[in-house]
């Protein structure tokens, strides 16, 4: 009889450890899997860098500008920053083409009422599993002209915000989650430049999301350090 006991004992023991082994097994293949998703957007924005911007003609200093004088014709840091802004469209459209559940929806220059307004939305996409369309103003940087505030305000807020159902009847009953993607940072930690701007979207009901952010709303594990770092990557691909 004590040896049955024993026997059961050393069994349940060792399925015990089988079920842990493979609760370890799980763990290892997702975090796998979201490595091998990571590296997928790194490299797909490497060659997106390399057609887009090392592949083309950089606009030069001339003589005239101070840069030219100091260094001489050298890549405009102003036109690299137009074009960078494109990067910020292309990447984060394909961590969502790429993301189960989520569904990238008609983005760029559209109509988006009766009347033929046409208004470009950066943006936008549909999360079914949480019956929500998600419309994001993408901004590489946030330290706009005070000017320029009231108008993207009104552009998000007043003007496609409302006809997102109309133009998505299919999803009328779901959720509609608006805002800006500012990212040219990672996080508001240390945030120095742009804080006013940011507020004062914040307090006329567009918030203001990172990339931080952005990635808690498609669930992925990109950690702050390493985006950084391929940022930076990027930049000393192009040579500054």
């Amino acid at each position: 009889m004590s040896f049955q006991v024993k026997a059961d004992k050393q069994q349940k023991e060792v399925c015990i450890d089988e079920l842990c082994d493979g609760i370890e097994k799980i763990d290892v293949v997702s975090n796998v899997k979201e490595k091998s998703d990571i590296d997928f957007f790194k490299k797909a924005g490497e060659e997106w860098v390399r057609d887009n911007i090392l592949n083309n003609k950089l606009k030069l200093t001339e003589p005239g500008s101070l840069t030219f004088a100091l260094f001489g014709p050298t890549p405009s840091r102003q036109s690299i920053s137009i074009k960078f802004g494109k990067f910020g469209e292309f990447i984060f459209k394909k961590i969502v083409e790429n993301t189960q559940d989520l569904e990238l929806l008609k983005c760029g220059v559209q109509i988006i009422d009766d009347k033929e307004k046409q208004k470009d939305i950066d943006m936008i996409w549909v999360d079914k599993q949480k019956k929500t369309i998600r419309y994001r103003e993408l901004k590489g940087n946030i330290e706009m002209d005070s000017e320029k505030i009231p108008a993207m305000i009104l552009k998000i807020k007043d003007e496609i915000a409302p006809c997102i159902k109309k133009i998505y009847p299919q999803y009328k009953d779901f959720n509609v989650d608006i805002g800006i993607l500012a990212w040219g940072v990672y996080n508001n930690v240390g945030l120095k430049k742009g804080i006013n701007q940011i507020d004062t979207c914040n307090k006329q009901g567009v918030k203001v999301d990172h990339v931080e952010d952005f990635f808690k709303l498609v669930n992925l594990d990109w950690k702050k350090n390493d985006y950084n770092e391929y940022i930076r990557s990027l930049g000393n691909m192009i040579g500054y």
